[in-house]
């Protein structure tokens, strides 16, 4: 799978200028077995310096991924709204709008990973500690995650705070 995502990857870049490579990054899970323990990581692929028209430096980020499966491979352009998809089934990118988070999702993520309550975070944004909890489910349901921990997690990884 790592090969078929890297091949997609730098197929999907080859028409692109050479000055606009360092624009793109892609991100993906997969699995991680070691002798002594398993874990989804989710590892992110991005350019940062071009010489003679080749990609000579990248920067290779890798975390637990927030996702229960491998794939979820992601391409971006650091200034735009659309992302695409790579379906390992069908080998093809699939064009997608990228999610967008609204201010109080995101002060919410934010506070969350500062360790802040409901209680806490519906203090400082003033809002109720119902409508906190509300937030959080339609975040969850929008990000399609289980927890806080987990929306943290992909909010990070697919920067999008």
């Amino acid at each position: 799978m790592l090969l078929e995502i890297n091949k997609a990857f730098f197929e999907y870049i080859k028409p692109i200028s050479s000055e606009d490579y360092i624009k793109y990054s892609i991100s993906y899970n997969y699995r991680f077995i070691s002798k002594t323990a398993k874990f989804l990581i989710n590892q992110t692929y991005a350019p940062i310096q071009i010489r003679n028209g080749k990609i000579w430096l990248a920067l290779c980020t890798v975390t637990l991924s927030s996702r229960s499966t491998s794939g979820n491979i992601i391409l971006k352009k650091n200034d735009s709204d659309i992302i695409y998809t790579y379906s390992v089934e069908n080998h093809c990118w699939k064009k997608q709008q990228k999610i967008k988070l609204t201010l109080i999702e995101k002060l919410i993520i934010r506070y969350s990973a500062q360790g802040l309550t409901n209680s806490q975070i519906s203090n400082k944004i003033l809002k109720s500690e119902n409508s906190i909890k509300s937030y959080k489910k339609r975040l969850y349901k929008k990000l399609q995650v289980h927890s806080i921990t987990e929306a943290i997690v992909f909010s990070q990884n697919q920067a999008l705070l």
